[in-house]
């Protein structure tokens, strides 16, 4: 069985086990690379990233994408459609809420023995060396298609993940002045993981961060810096994706 990360620090892992999450962006430079030489494809002499770029934005291009949607999707996915894959979690994760599932020693190559005691296993804190037949909970792939990060729906940014939050700004006042708390109100977009410290008007939670003005914006915010680029540029970039669709099935 294969096994899939979603990222802690935002709460995406968690937001996949409460089913707020039902949709997961992955791109590559395989996937970029492909649909590069399908843009070159168009004509004989070799073109520029600029020259590709443009190519990209022709409706004529779009449907050459669309067309070769499912050898770009054999080529660069990871996972099939009907495919049940594996949460990671930390061993340490499992073993707080599942303690039965985790074996006390687990098979380990840099071991003389060839095992070492669970919670010295590299799986204990990384979930990256974790097995996949020991997690507790999987997704089933229902959908895959290929398209642009910015090209994302608002109807997608929801099963992103991303949510609706009010924002109370309380405004300053005068130190002598009595009266009520005069306050503006914000609808902003976010994840799930940042809604109560964003309520919280006096937490230290600031909505620039982790949040925008619409749902599309806190995507990109989101995939920006989950590939450590700014946003800004991230979005003017706007690489290809692919977007699987799922199911918490465990």
């Amino acid at each position: 069985m294969e096994k899939i990360m979603f990222n802690d620090f935002f709460g995406l892992t968690d937001a996949v086990l409460a089913k707020q999450k039902t949709m997961t962006r992955r791109s590559s430079k395989s996937l970029q690379d492909d649909i590069a030489a399908l843009a070159e494809g168009f004509r004989v002499d070799s073109l520029s990233p600029e020259a590709i770029e443009e190519e990209m934005q022709k409706p004529k291009f779009k449907q050459k994408v669309k067309a070769m949607e499912p050898a770009l999707i054999q080529m660069n996915a990871k996972y099939k459609v009907g495919e049940v894959v594996a949460i990671a979690q930390s061993y340490l994760q499992v073993h707080n809420t599942n303690p039965e599932l985790i074996p006390d020693w687990l098979p380990s190559k840099k071991s003389k023995s060839g095992f070492v005691h669970w919670d010295e296993h590299p799986g204990y804190s990384n979930k990256m060396f974790v097995s996949a037949d020991l997690m507790p909970h999987q997704i089933r792939i229902t959908g895959i298609k290929v398209e642009r990060l910015q090209d994302i729906s608002e109807e997608d940014c929801r099963k992103e993940g991303i949510i609706h939050v009010n924002w109370r700004q309380y405004l300053k006042q005068d130190i002598d002045d009595f009266g009520p708390q005069r306050y503006k109100d914000h609808d902003l977009w976010t994840l799930p993981i940042f809604e109560e410290s964003l309520q919280n008007a006096w937490a230290e939670q600031k909505p620039g961060e982790f949040a925008a003005n619409d749902p599309k914006t806190a995507l990109i915010v989101l995939f920006a810096k989950l590939a450590h680029r700014q946003p800004t540029a991230f979005a003017h970039e706007n690489p290809w994706v692919l977007a699987y669709d799922f199911e918490l099935v465990k």
